[in-house]
């Protein structure tokens, strides 16, 4: 199958604000992303393409994903890039991970990324693209996230248990350094947010993040007006 941006098809140049929420497991990005939404109106939320997937064939998390599965996260990606390319609906888009899979990739063995970021960076360059990485060390998204991988794996034989909760701990300890490489390799506009704060510090951290990001294009995020009420009593 061949990436859509090397099909030739795609004439337009879109310079639609799309911002790019990444981090490791646990680092808030889903937290923020709900916060975002709740305090800014003329934005577009995509769900994460990762979850997508995970749900689509009931896995277990990444380290159950096959090179199959990256690929099918990593074409709809790349599809939903060309679908906002070519939309004319003016609205911010937010994104959960998107080029940032590759990283998730990395970390359990399957190794796509010089295969396909240059993929993403072509499309993401018809846009007006920016990213946040929101930065947790791994120990502090294993604290994080342990619980909900031990509920995961309810049932489970304590030596089956024991072992997939220790594989699912050297993942995110592996998660990390291969998603701050990818951030590192990202030439568009971009912010890291320390995410290890407490979670107003962090939530104003990222609304200050987005809110820069979308100045340097000249793009003011509109408040919702239940906001703007409720900053008023």
């Amino acid at each position: 199958m061949t990436p859509p941006e090397t099909q030739n098809s795609i004439q337009t140049t879109s310079k639609h604000p799309y911002i790019i929420v990444g981090g490791p497991q646990a680092s808030g990005k889903s937290t923020l992303i709900r916060h975002l939404r709740s305090t800014f109106r003329n934005t577009q939320f995509l769900q994460e393409t990762r979850q997508i997937v995970v749900r689509r064939y009931d896995l277990l998390g990444a380290i159950f994903m096959s090179e199959v599965d990256e690929l099918e996260i990593i074409y709809s990606d790349l599809l939903r890039l060309t679908t906002v390319i070519r939309s004319q609906h003016p609205d911010i888009h937010v994104d959960e991970t998107s080029v940032f899979t590759l990283g998730h990739a990395r970390a359990h063995g399957i190794d796509l990324l010089e295969g396909y970021f240059s993929h993403y960076c072509k499309l993401l360059s018809r846009l007006t693209a920016g990213v946040i990485f929101l930065d947790a060390r791994p120990a502090i998204s294993w604290e994080r996230r342990k619980a909900r991988y031990e509920d995961r794996l309810l049932g489970s034989p304590d030596h089956l248990r024991t072992a997939l909760l220790a594989k699912y701990r050297e993942y995110l300890f592996k998660l990390h350094p291969e998603l701050c490489s990818v951030y590192e390799m990202i030439a568009f506009p971009k912010r890291r947010v320390n995410s290890e704060t407490d979670q107003s510090k962090f939530l104003a951290d990222g609304v200050t993040a987005f809110a820069d990001l979308l100045s340097e294009v000249g793009v003011t995020p509109e408040p919702r007006v239940d906001t703007e009420e409720a900053d008023s009593t």
